[in-house]
């Protein structure tokens, strides 16, 4: 009932402190999602005003188109393209020199690349072999050769493409440039032509090019190398415009350009990361019978609204937006944590395709508050329902102790009748004998030999109660000294002899170590002396009783060994419980009230040691006492 009467009241208080909190989360979240509504309002109206001032945004990219839709401006140079001819040519070749190769005929492999050189009627196949030259004098570590091989390709065909785009000219700068060392100034010169001669999109080779050659420049300017690599991108932006035409740009100018501004299809750059297909906003005018427009592609439009719409400082105020197309493809902004709250507001007019999710950035913060407010909670509901298990059990255990001490008290008390009527009535017959005088003097030495022997045993009874309650209290400081080991057996081991004898026991010291300790004298002979004893009650008396000392690191170990039936291991313990004797304490065989054992384990930690017994290796058992040793 009090166990009852503590928990239930504990357990209503902590589910209203729980729901409390739970409700507080609720309402700070939908005070977030109104605020976060807003915000995705606010930039739903910037992709608006983006969006009106198209004309005008420095980034956008300029045309200029025929109603026809054929696009006038910008205009990309035609990529040149070896034919079918030139193809086999080149395939011919190489299937010759490597044959030459392979026969070992390097040097007719050379010389026929340098005649391959001079076919000017055939540029493409000349550039084609000088580059291949080139390269493998540079590979062979003939680098005067290949100097001389790249500088000849730039002199004779600075126009000339491979079969992906990239100017072979371009290339063999590049190279001279790398053998050369070449000045900042060249690099930039040769960067800018770079990019410069890229003519369609297809051409992967030269933007990489000049990622290689802005790589370069950046290792001693980092600042002028992420410019030139931006130089790279910016060029792209052209092309895609001039490939995107093709993807319904030229479509919509032919139609008339419906409304004057639309979202198009706009084409993906294979040379820059992450750019798939995607769409771009166009505003187009008619004017003087031709389309003048601007197109910006819809990540810049998106980042556009997004800074007009940082003018209103949401960010200070713990808020985000991140600008999605339909597929979930991220354009600008920051992608909204698993766990904030959102909102999503879907764009209007042309830019219906975009999807803007405004979310509260500091909400994981206030979440781990009260997260915590949560945790503190429940950590302080947990400790007071303890607290009160703690106390029902403290308070069942005590009960359980005090019933537990009443029944060892009822046993103690059994046994010290038990064994103190049985000398008790000895003496007395004896007593009663001898005052009857009838009794011979034999006789009477006799009966006086068993009344001390009587005595003997009850004031060794009453001689174990009182050093069992003395100890209680701990040791006296002024009775400990330094002692020997050996020598606590060899008097443990004396007082026992007689008895053991006459129980038919041989008492054996093996031989060992004999360090020294510090302790009671009497009250470690006494504990030793009680397990030899007990060792003589229960033991093998063929086989004897053997002492043993050793040493474990730096502490002393007595053991008492014999070949009886052993403790059986669920009662090794219970044996050096005080009052507890394994059987009925009426009918036991042995005599005694079952205080010898635990004295033996409350002198042992009163000299901060252990007692504890267990089974010996080939039957029997092993009890034993551990002292801290002395050096010395």
């Amino acid at each position: 009932m009090l166990f009852a009467a503590l928990l239930i009241p504990l357990i209503a208080v902590g589910v209203l402190g729980l729901r409390a909190l739970a409700g507080d989360v609720e309402r700070a979240r939908t005070r977030y999602l109104e605020q976060a509504t807003t915000f995705a309002r606010n930039v739903n109206a910037a992709l608006e005003a983006v969006a009106g001032e198209l004309e005008t945004d420095p980034d956008a990219l300029r045309f200029m188109a025929e109603t026809s839709g054929a696009l006038l401006e910008p205009v990309a140079p035609p990529p040149s393209r070896a034919s079918a001819l030139e193809r086999s040519l080149r395939e011919a070749v190489t299937s010759e020199l490597d044959a030459l190769e392979r026969a070992g005929e390097s040097e007719r492999a050379r010389a026929r690349l340098a005649e391959l050189a001079t076919h000017t009627e055939r540029p493409a196949l000349a550039a084609w072999a000088l580059t291949w030259s080139a390269a493998r004098a540079q590979r062979e570590g003939r680098l005067e050769d290949a100097r001389a091989a790249w500088q000849q390709l730039i002199e004779s065909f600075p126009d000339e493409r491979d079969e992906r785009g990239l100017v072979r000219a371009l290339a063999a700068r590049a190279e001279l440039a790398a053998l050369d060392s070449s000045s900042f100034v060249e690099l930039e010169r040769l960067h800018a032509d770079v990019v410069a001669s890229r003519a369609s999109l297809a051409d992967s080779a030269t933007p990489a090019l000049a990622s290689r050659v802005a790589e370069r420049i950046a290792a001693s300017a980092p600042e002028r190398g992420t410019a030139l690599r931006g130089a790279v991108v910016a060029q792209a932006r052209e092309l895609r415009l001039l490939a995107s035409w093709s993807l319904g740009l030229s479509d919509w100018i032919a139609r008339g350009a419906p409304e004057g501004v639309a979202s198009v299809p706009w084409a993906a750059d294979p040379a820059l990361a992450d750019s798939g297909p995607s769409q771009a906003l166009v505003r187009a005018t008619l004017a003087e019978g031709r389309w003048r427009g601007t197109a910006l592609e819809l990540e810049r439009v998106a980042e556009r609204a997004l800074i007009r719409a940082e003018r209103d400082n949401w960010r200070a105020l713990g808020f985000d937006a991140a600008i999605e197309e339909r597929s979930g493809r991220l354009l600008a902004g920051a992608a909204p944590p698993a766990d904030a709250p959102a909102t999503t507001e879907r764009a209007s007019g042309v830019l219906g395709e975009l999807t803007v999710r405004a979310f509260g950035t500091t909400f994981e913060d206030f979440a781990a508050a009260e997260r915590r407010r949560f945790v503190l909670v429940a950590v302080l509901t947990a400790v007071a329902l303890a607290a009160a298990l703690v106390a029902a059990s403290a308070t069942l255990r005590a009960v359980q102790r005090e019933s537990q001490t009443a029944r060892e008290r009822e046993s103690f008390v059994a046994a010290v009748t038990h064994e103190l009527k049985s000398p008790l009535a000895s003496i007395r017959l004896l007593a009663e004998l001898l005052e009857r005088g009838d009794v011979d003097s034999a006789r009477v030495r006799e009966f006086g030999a068993r009344t001390v022997a009587e005595s003997d045993r009850l004031a060794k009874l009453v001689d174990s109660v009182l050093r069992f309650s003395r100890l209680e209290g701990g040791l006296n400081a002024e009775s400990l000294e330094r002692l020997d080991a050996r020598e606590l057996a060899t008097r443990a081991i004396e007082s026992v002899a007689p008895l053991a004898q006459a129980r038919g026991f041989r008492i054996e010291l093996i031989d060992g170590p004999s360090p020294k300790l510090r302790g009671d004298r009497d009250a470690l002979i006494g504990a030793l002396a009680e397990l030899v004893d007990n060792a003589t009650k229960y033991g093998d008396a063929a086989a004897g009783v053997q002492l043993e000392i050793a040493l474990d690191g730096p502490r002393v170990v007595l053991s008492v060994l014999d070949r009886g039936r052993g403790v059986p291991a669920e009662s090794r313990e219970q044996v050096f419980e005080p009052f507890r004797r394994l059987g009925d304490e009426l009918t036991r065989e042995q005599p005694g009230v079952g205080l010898g054992l635990a004295l033996v384990r409350r002198v042992a930690r009163a000299h901060a040691g252990r007692a504890a017994c267990a089974e010996r290796e080939g039957g029997g058992a092993r009890f034993w006492i551990e002292l801290p040793g002395e050096q010395g």
